[in-house]
Formats: C-alpha cells, structure tokens, sequence
C-alpha cells in the first residue's frame, strides 16, 4: 500500500472528506477522521491499479498529509 500520496482530510458538515489531490476523484468520507482516513488508504492501491489497467498515467506522489 502506497502511503507516499498527499492526503487531504477535511469536514464537510456532519461527515469527514479524505481525498488526495493528485489522484484525480479519489476521494471518500467516513463519520471520523479515522473512518475516512483508513478508506482513503485503502482506496489508493485500488485507484492506482484501476489506473495501470486502464493505461491511464500514474501520477507521483507529493508525500505530504494534511488536516484542513
């Protein structure tokens, strides 16, 4: 599991976003932080595969983490 990507968390009302930016509509919510942190890190490797089987590009990651 790549850990490596930019990940963005932030509220939105009564749920939290997690995203990450590069990544273009990887994204998901969860209740916490923590529940939309560990969908996140689970989403990536599937993202990226989905990405690798569809020859669309991989991008770098940035390696940063942030809470808005």
């Amino acid at each position: 599991m790549n850990t490596d990507y930019e990940i963005v968390l932030y509220r939105e009302e009564d749920y939290w976003v997690a995203e990450v930016p590069e990544c273009i509509g990887c994204a998901t919510h969860g209740v916490t932080r923590e529940e939309a942190f560990e969908k996140i890190m689970e989403l990536i490797p599937i993202w990226v595969a989905a990405c690798q089987e569809s020859g669309y590009p991989v991008p770098e990651p940035k390696g940063r983490f942030a809470f808005a």
